[in-house]
């Protein structure tokens, strides 16, 4: 783990790991069959549409925030490795401003039946595999010495129990393993009811207001190295405002 234990492996041993993951991993080279996901850095999130709904999707594709939606990697194999393939998908969230896969293979896993604080309807976020669930390390606050985030619910049984779990599949915000959505796809999605849980635009509106997990984007403490994470790029109350104005126009999407 070089990025978690820098000065450990000397830079040639670094490069040794990368090739060997390019190479035998992720077959980054391969021809046919091609590589079972794109070995090609994403290209930056982009969007047309009204300049509240610019300022939306700048949220929503930040860091912060869409490393929690991810799309799932089905052209990889299953994970741990069985024989008939039967374990959990490469459905894994995203860490750090570079989008990484998280550390430790965190996948998805299982998942857990929510009801949405608006009362639309029942979710299902995940809430990883037996053997990794997310609160076996992400406690109910940020944690200064591990740099490990964490958050409560107050709205739970126990308002003080850890809050950590990755967002329903329905609702990824990827077209492919770490490639954002465009404006017109976001905005499709984030609409459709089918897969937002139901919400129509005030209870999306509500979500992004009180939610734990989306206030907790605009906290997120600090990383293991004591640095401050960074933030969306604008703060919550400036994403509400621009979330109204776009209500008012009638929550346009735009054409790209």
């Amino acid at each position: 783990m070089p990025r978690l234990y820098p000065g450990l492996l000397k830079d040639k041993e670094v490069e040794m790991i990368a090739q060997y993951l390019r190479t035998i991993v992720f077959q980054c080279d391969s021809i046919n069959p091609p590589p079972p996901q794109s070995c090609k850095p994403p290209s930056q999130p982009m969007s047309g549409g009204t300049t509240a709904w610019r300022a939306i999707y700048s949220v929503l594709t930040s860091p912060r925030c869409i490393n929690c939606h991810p799309v799932s990697s089905p052209n990889l194999p299953h994970y741990p490795l069985t024989v008939d393939n039967s374990s959990y998908q490469q459905d894994y969230p995203r860490q750090g401003d570079d989008r990484h896969p998280h550390y430790y293979t965190v996948l998805r896993g299982d998942t857990f039946p929510f009801e949405t604080a608006e009362r639309t309807g029942t979710v299902y976020p995940g809430m990883g595999p037996p053997f990794e669930r997310c609160i076996f390390c992400h406690g109910s606050q940020n944690d200064p010495v591990t740099g490990i985030p964490g958050t409560t619910n107050p709205e739970a049984a126990d308002p003080t129990a850890p809050f950590w779990a990755l967002a329903p599949a329905s609702m990824a915000w990827e077209s492919a393993p770490g490639v954002p959505l465009n404006g017109a796809q976001l905005c499709a999605s984030l609409l459709n009811k089918q897969l937002n849980g139901n919400r129509d635009a005030k209870d999306l509106l509500h979500h992004l207001a009180t939610e734990p997990l989306v206030h907790w984007s605009f906290h997120p403490g600090t990383r293991p190295n004591g640095e401050p994470r960074t933030t969306p790029p604008i703060s919550q109350g400036e994403l509400i405002r621009w979330f109204k104005i776009w209500i008012a126009e009638g929550t346009p999407c735009p054409s790209s």
